[in-house]
């Protein structure tokens, strides 16, 4: 059995304040679990970084100290990028919800 809903409470989640609020919850709830499996993924990276092979070739003289680092410094960046990316999505959903509080 269904509990009726009255007409108001239909035209009040579907106003564009409450729909832009639900979606702005959606994203930042999408956004704190996309950024906590980021971070998992990074820990874990760190968890089993061997830079031992870039090192060998560094002392075989097939690479250079700056693009072993940098290599590394590749990975790391785009862990970091990743992650502020859905800071950025955290903080702009932040500001449609505070926004709908006066």
């Amino acid at each position: 059995m269904m509990i009726p809903v009255s007409d108001t409470a239909n035209q009040i989640a579907s106003a564009a304040p409450s729909v832009a609020l639900k979606q702005a919850l959606d994203n930042v709830e999408q956004a704190q679990a996309k950024k906590s499996d980021i971070m998992r993924e990074s820990v874990e990276y760190l968890a089993n970084i061997n830079v031992v092979d870039d090192l060998m070739l560094v002392h075989q003289g097939q690479k250079t100290k700056e693009e072993a680092f940098n290599s590394q410094k590749e990975k790391f960046t785009a862990y970091f990028k990743r992650i502020s990316d859905q800071d950025d999505l955290i903080k702009q959903s932040n500001d449609v919800i505070m926004g709908s509080f006066p």
